[in-house]
């Protein structure tokens, strides 16, 4: 059985499935090249080439528009035979969640969404003259299929903002955008006053952010981050104590907030097993939606633990030339400070590279932060996350009892005996964003930081998304290439051919 689910809304995403185990996901913005494409058309053309026929087609995010003809037609001329169309806009938080848990790798789990707004909870509008949507939810999930929705909060109460629309409002003010809510988790480490007075209301044309002056952006930044770790701490303890469920899944746009993520790991109790999505933003509702109906149509009780996100297509690079090298070469490169560029395989699904969409840098360069983020026209108060070998994990960073981090959804304290080694990629907080990294994951990157490790004794690589500020991660070898040669990155690296140029 093939499904091919789409997301036509923000981060618009394809996602197909067979039999159950996923064969393509992708988020529009990667081939249109245009941040945050809510329409996906060049994603989903693309996924056709990999199936002669599909049995259902499932659409979510169409929040009435007109283009429910136009999918179907386009699938109709890229297929053969007949298929089953499904339109469901009533369960966006459901789909985060099913997303969550299908890739958790637990039986049974208690699953919180939490993101700037879901699906409509009713029709009729609120007294804020605008329809009420979800903006936290809590699910017991169970296999195959079954969701059982515990709690569920809406925009209805004025005390209680949608975080997800907190940072957004917080970005616009400070940013000019309001897609800059991970800039906002950067700059709160910089703060002094946990206690800035921000005074969030809803009005009829959406939030609006009142300030008495000037907003000090660092403070305002630190008292956002505050609130959002304890607001995220009470929201998973009373999930597990409500439930009865020791396993628990956080997902939806606000589990992207890797310092709440670890704030909770300090204060979870031993027996609490805590699991964040990488793929939580709104291009994981159409994997979630495919995965739900699959198990719900064929009561399939197989478990599918998501090991790795490598989900997207893989491009031939036979054309490609450049110098041959090894492992041993780049890594030598790479302690000689210069910016390599990696590009193999499927491209990441979710927002962070890695290890196939990546820029790589030497950690111990005092002012590597400064460095990259120029070449990358980023501002320079962001900051960069790392790539560990699995096996030097907690002798480099308190994971408090977390035996791994494959996906970077935590920024955790390093090793007050680390820290000087490796200081590029150490916040002004003395955290790092990192990802742990096995060689059956992905053995080229794994090769090459064994290499590094050789070289200098330090198991890490500076890793950092393979795109400049304002552009989506590099899809395809031309991306990367048009890249290169638009910055001053040094290198580009192709591991499956040994090449680089």
């Amino acid at each position: 059985m093939i499904i091919l689910s789409l997301n036509r809304n923000h981060n618009g995403s394809v996602c197909i499935l067979k039999d159950g185990d996923i064969i393509y996901h992708s988020e529009e913005e990667r081939h249109s090249r245009i941040k945050f494409d809510s329409t996906p058309y060049k994603s989903l053309i693309k996924g056709l080439q990999l199936v002669d026929s599909i049995d259902y087609l499932l659409i979510t995010g169409l929040e009435n528009d007109n283009t429910k003809d136009f999918y179907v037609t386009l699938v109709e001329k890229h297929t053969k035979g007949k298929f089953e169309v499904i339109v469901d806009d009533s369960q966006h938080h459901l789909w985060h969640a099913a997303t969550g848990f299908y890739n958790s790798g637990f039986e049974k789990a208690v699953i919180v969404v939490m993101d700037g707004h879901g699906a409509k909870v009713e029709e009729t509008p609120s007294v804020f003259d605008k329809p009420l949507v979800e903006i936290e939810s809590v699910y017991v999930a169970e296999y195959p299929d079954k969701f059982t929705e515990i709690y569920k909060k809406d925009n209805s109460d004025s005390n209680h903002i949608s975080l997800g629309f907190m940072f957004e409002t917080l970005s616009d003010k400070i940013f000019g955008d309001k897609v800059s809510a991970g800039k906002v988790m950067g700059l709160s480490s910089y703060g002094n006053d946990k206690n800035y007075p921000l005074n969030f209301n809803i009005l009829s044309d959406g939030i609006k952010l009142e300030i008495d002056s000037e907003i000090n952006p660092l403070d305002a930044s630190l008292t956002l981050q505050t609130h959002a770790n304890k607001r995220i701490k009470n929201i998973l303890k009373n999930a597990v104590i409500d439930s009865g469920c020791n396993n628990i899944v956080f997902t939806g746009g606000v589990a992207l907030n890797c310092v709440a993520n670890y704030e909770y790991l300090k204060v979870k109790d031993e027996n609490v097993n805590f699991y964040v999505e990488p793929i939580s933003t709104d291009d994981g509702t159409s994997f979630g939606y495919a995965k739900l109906y699959h198990h719900s149509v064929t009561q399939d009780m197989t478990i599918r633990k998501q090991t790795k996100v490598y989900y997207g297509l893989e491009y031939n690079i036979d054309n490609i030339e450049g110098n041959v090298v090894n492992y041993s070469d780049v890594a030598k490169l790479l302690t000689e400070g210069k910016i390599i560029s990696m590009y193999q395989g499927g491209a990441e699904s979710g927002p962070r590279s890695l290890g196939n969409r990546t820029i790589l840098f030497d950690p111990r360069v005092k002012n590597g932060k400064e460095i990259v983020n120029k070449v990358k026209k980023r501002e320079e108060f962001r900051p960069f996350a790392g790539t560990i070998l699995q096996e030097h994990l907690h002798d480099w960073f308190d994971m408090k009892g977390l035996d791994e981090s494959p996906f970077m959804m935590y920024a955790v304290n390093v090793k007050e005996d680390k820290a000087d080694l490796i200081p590029s990629i150490i916040h002004v907080d003395g955290t790092c964003r990192i990802q742990s990294l096995k060689k059956e994951t992905n053995e080229h990157f794994y090769n090459l930081i064994q290499e590094f490790y050789k070289q200098t004794g330090i198991p890490v690589l500076f890793n950092t998304s393979f795109n400049l500020a304002g552009e989506p991660i590099v899809e395809t070898p031309q991306d990367a290439i048009k890249t290169l040669n638009n910055s001053d990155i040094d290198y580009l690296y192709f591991p499956e051919k040994n090449i680089i140029i």
